[in-house]
C-alpha cells in the first residue's frame, strides 16, 4: 500500500513511519523541511505545507491511504502561540487532508488525536463514549480535526486518541520531567500516587500501522494506551534507572503542591509568563487522567507490549544519542 505521513518528522513521525515501512508499505513523507536520516532511509520526501490546499493535493496523488500526525501541538506558556494558528494547522490542515484523500481516491485516512479531547475529567479510565470537553485551544482544534474526519465516512476513517507518547522524539512535560531527574533530585513536587495513561511510541506507531489496514477498525474511534496506568512514581522509577540514578525517596503531599502551584499562579501577573507556566506543569504533575484502553484490543487485538522499564530504557538511550533533553 502506497501511504502518505503528514507529521512524519514530529515526535512520534519517526516511529510510524518505521512501522508502516516493516509492515511493507511504500511511504511518503510531507515536510516542509529535510528528512531526518532515520526517516529518509524509509521514507520519500515531498515539500509542502498542511495549510496549503495544493501541497496536500500534490502530496497525496497515488497515495492508498493518509496517516495525518501534522498538528500544532501544547507550545510553552513562555511562548504562547494564538487562536488562529491551532485552527490553521489542526482543523484547516486536516480539512486539506480529507479533500485531497477523498480526490485521489484513498481508501482510508488515520487521523491521530488526543485524550486532551476529554478535557479536566475525574479519575478515570475514560471510555472513548465520553463527552468531550476539551479546554486548550490544542484539545478543542483537535475535536474539530475528529469530526471533520469523522464524517468523511467514504474514507473509512479512523481516529486514535493518544495520551503522553514517550520516545526518544518527545516533547513537552515527560521531557521536563527527564531533564529534572537528570539532576538526581531528592524531592519531588507531589505524592507520585496519581496514576496518568502513557503510551511507548513503538506501541502508538504499531497501533496506527494496524489501524490502516484492519477491517475493524473503519469509523472507529479508539484510546490507544497501555493496558496499565502507572502511579506518577512508578514512572519516575522507572525513568531514574533509565538515567542509572536512584529514584528520589521524598515526596511532597499533593495537598502542598497544588498549593504552590496556587500561589505561583497568584504572583504570575508580577511575576510573568514562567510563573504561570511553573503553575500549569505543577498541576499537570499532579493530575490523576486514564483512558480505557480495552475497545482496541477487543476490536483489533492489539496491546501495548512495551513494558515501561524497557521504555524508558530505550528513551533515554535515544535523548542521550539526539542530546540533551531541553
Amino acid at each position: 500500500m502506497r501511504v502518505l505521513v503528514t507529521g512524519g518528522t514530529g515526535a512520534l513521525g519517526p516511529a510510524v513511519v518505521a512501522a508502516l515501512a516493516e509492515h511493507g508499505h511504500t511511504v511518503s513523507v510531507m515536510t516542509r523541511g529535510r528528512l531526518p536520516a532515520e526517516v529518509q532511509a524509509r521514507a520519500t520526501a515531498i515539500r509542502g505545507d498542511i495549510t496549503s490546499a495544493a501541497d496536500v493535493r500534490r502530496a497525496a496523488t497515488g497515495a492508498d491511504a493518509i496517516v495525518h500526525l501534522a498538528a500544532l501541538l501544547h507550545v510553552p506558556l513562555e511562548a504562547p502561540v494564538a487562536d488562529d494558528a491551532y485552527e490553521r494547522v489542526n482543523v484547516t490542515g486536516t480539512q486539506h487532508v480529507i479533500a485531497a484523500a477523498q480526490e485521489v481516491g484513498a481508501r482510508r485516512v488515520v487521523l491521530a488525536s488526543t485524550v486532551a479531547v476529554y478535557g479536566d475529567v475525574p479519575r478515570g479510565p475514560v471510555q472513548e463514549s465520553a463527552p468531550l470537553a476539551p479546554v486548550s485551544a490544542y484539545a478543542r482544534t483537535k475535536a474539530k480535526a475528529e469530526s471533520l474526519v469523522r464524517g468523511a465516512a467514504d474514507l473509512s476513517p479512523v481516529i486514535l486518541r493518544f495520551p503522553a507518547v514517550y520516545g526518544g522524539h518527545m516533547k513537552g512535560h515527560y521531557r521536563q520531567l527527564v531533564t529534572f531527574l537528570r539532576t538526581a533530585p531528592m524531592v519531588v513536587p507531589g505524592s507520585g500516587h496519581n496514576r496518568r495513561s502513557l503510551i511507548f511510541e513503538r506501541d502508538a506507531a504499531l497501533a496506527i500501522a494496524t489501524a490502516l489496514t484492519h477491517p475493524a477498525a473503519a469509523g472507529r474511534t479508539f484510546n490507544v494506551a497501555d493496558e496499565t496506568p502507572y502511579e506518577v512514581r512508578r514512572t519516575i522509577a522507572a525513568i531514574a534507572a533509565a538515567l542509572g540514578h536512584r529514584p528520589p525517596r521524598l515526596f511532597v503531599p499533593r495537598a502542598i503542591a497544588i498549593g504552590v502551584a496556587g500561589a505561583l499562579e497568584l504572583i504570575a501577573p508580577a511575576a510573568g509568563r514562567r510563573a504561570q507556566a511553573a503553575a500549569a506543569r505543577l498541576r499537570k504533575f499532579n493530575e490523576d487522567f486514564v483512558v480505557d484502553a480495552t475497545a482496541i484490543a477487543a476490536a483489533l487485538g492489539l496491546r501495548a507490549a512495551t513494558p515501561i522499564d524497557e521504555g524508558w530504557r530505550q528513551t533515554i538511550a535515544a535523548l542521550d544519542r539526539h542530546g540533551p533533553a531541553d
